[in-house]
Parts: C-alpha cells; structure tokens; sequence
C-alpha cells in the first residue's frame, strides 16, 4: 500500500500532464507532448524542475530503497544525509534531528548531500517517473512487491531483466533526470520570477510563508543563524503554487545547487553575502547545510544492443 502511495504522490511532480497526448511515446514526443513531470520547459528537449527538490520527495526516495533493498543494504545507506551538519550553528542543532522529516518542513529544500547522493536521486526519479508510464498506459502492472532481485529500472525494463517481461518497442523513449551542467542551468535563469503577481499563496498547512502582493518574494542569501532575529527560519519558497507553469522559482539565493560538473554548486545561498555573484560557479567537494539540487530532464531514446 505505501509503494502505491509513493507512486501516487508522483503526482505532485506534475505526473498528470502525461494525459495531454495518447501518442507520446512515439518520436513526436520531442515536438509535442508538453512538459516532463515538475518541470517547464526551456528547449526544444530540455525541461529544469520549477522548485528545488525538497524533504518531502527525498523521504519518498528513502522510503523506497528501504523497502526495495533493506535497511541494511549498501544502496540504502549511500542515500543516507550528512544531518549532523546542522551542529555548525547552535541555534539550529535541532534541525539535525528534524529538518528532514519534519512535516512543517516538508516543503523545504532538501541539503547535506554529496554530489554523487543527487545524482543517485536523479536516476531515481528518472526510473519511477518511467514505471508510472508505463502502468498508466498499461503496458506494466503495479507491483507492491518489488525487492533487490526484481525491481523496475529503466535499464532492467528494457535489458528484460524485470519480471522477465519483454519490453514494448514502442515504448523505447524514456524521461532522464540528470543534474544540469553550467549552460542547461543557466538556460533556467531565462524562466526565473519573483514576481508575486505570478504566484498564487500557499494555502496549505504546511506553509507559514504568505506573498505581500506589493512586493517580490525575497531572495534568501545574507542571513547569519543565532544572531538576534536572523535566526534561519526557511531557506526556500517551494511551498507557492505557480499560476504559471513556465516559471522556476527560488533559483537564486535560498540553497545552492549542484551542477553535473564534477564538484560544482551555483545560484548563491542564505549563507552568502550581499555582494556574492550568484551565477558564477563555485567548488564544493562535500555536503553542506546550505547546498542543495534541482533536475533537468530530457527524453531520450533506448539504443538496444
């Protein structure tokens, strides 16, 4: 049962719009089948998420690997965050036990993962997004019981080595989540708005964050934890509904992202000063509490040996 909620909650990845087009999975899919789920669109075939990945869909990752591989196998514990972070400031020693999986924070960016855990992460995503194609055009069938010898990737689905099913040749294009390199990331600054007028007020409950229409949302950088009122209260806005679905949101400030280059974050975070250059990259070999990701996709197609 929670497997299948883990797929249903894909759902808040934007998974709906794979009902635009019956014929999606054919070439035409790089001309006409709109946007990659929790992205827009910003190429011909490239898609940038709208908001960073936030603790709500890492937990659904780690959630999953458990269950599929165990709490004590390699692949489970790789994926496991440097918390522990969060002991460089006083003030906020608590959220080493609370930032992730508290449900107030649900919203926020996930950090402290290594470049390496992201990469993971999009794969992933790129894999379950892929499955919950594939079952909805009904080519698979929901399957609650999966586990380490027999569990859908896109490379065990078309090597045949899931459920010993033949795969449908038709079906040979699949969505693949990466991390952006500097262009692709810098392609998804074109799309970036602070404009409130263009965003709706979260109206959920696990938002504190209400838009002043009078004003832009402000870019989190500059805070500096324990000191009087700058206590670090959300480094991110992804807890906003987009009334349009061609913009990204919190791409400067708030966190840093990981670039595909090999140990490389940009965009700026709350820890940086006023006078910090946001586009320009940085090196970062290790985790860090104010470091964090978003995907790019693409669809590409299966090349068979």
């Amino acid at each position: 049962m929670k497997y299948l909620l883990i797929i249903s909650s894909l759902l808040l990845l934007g998974l709906n719009g794979f009902g635009q087009d019956k014929k999606y999975y054919k070439k035409e899919i790089y001309k006409g089948f709109g946007v990659l789920p929790g992205t827009t669109q910003v190429d011909s075939n490239l898609y940038v998420d709208q908001t960073e990945v936030t603790n709500f869909m890492w937990i659904e990752y780690r959630f999953w690997t458990k269950r599929v591989f165990g709490a004590k196998s390699d692949e489970y514990k790789q994926i496991l965050l440097d918390t522990l972070l969060w002991y460089n400031y006083d003030c906020l020693k608590g959220y080493s036990e609370y930032y992730l999986g508290h449900p107030q924070l649900r919203n926020h960016p996930v950090v402290a993962m290594s470049q390496e855990q992201a990469k993971l992460y999009a794969n992933w995503r790129s894999d379950r997004v892929f499955e919950f194609i594939l079952i909805k055009n009904k080519i698979l069938t929901h399957n609650p019981d999966q586990n380490a010898s027999n569990y859908f990737s896109i490379e065990n689905y078309f090597s045949g080595n899931y459920n010993n099913l033949k795969p449908n040749m038709e079906f040979n294009v699949y969505p693949s989540y990466t991390l952006p390199n500097e262009t692709q990331w810098i392609k998804g600054k074109q799309h970036f708005d602070n404009n409130p007028n263009k965003i709706k007020t979260c109206k959920s409950k696990y938002c504190y964050f209400h838009i002043n229409k009078k004003e832009t949302i402000p870019i989190q950088y500059n805070i500096i934890p324990c000191q009087g009122d700058s206590i670090l209260r959300e480094p991110t806005r992804t807890n906003h509904c987009l009334k349009n679905k061609h913009l990204v949101l919190d791409f400067l400030g708030n966190v840093s992202e990981w670039l595909n280059e090999e140990n490389i974050i940009i965009g700026g975070n709350w820890t940086d000063s006023t006078t910090t250059n946001f586009f320009v990259p940085i090196k970062n070999e290790y985790p860090q509490e104010f470091v964090g990701f978003s995907c790019v996709a693409e669809w590409k197609e299966y090349k068979f040996k």
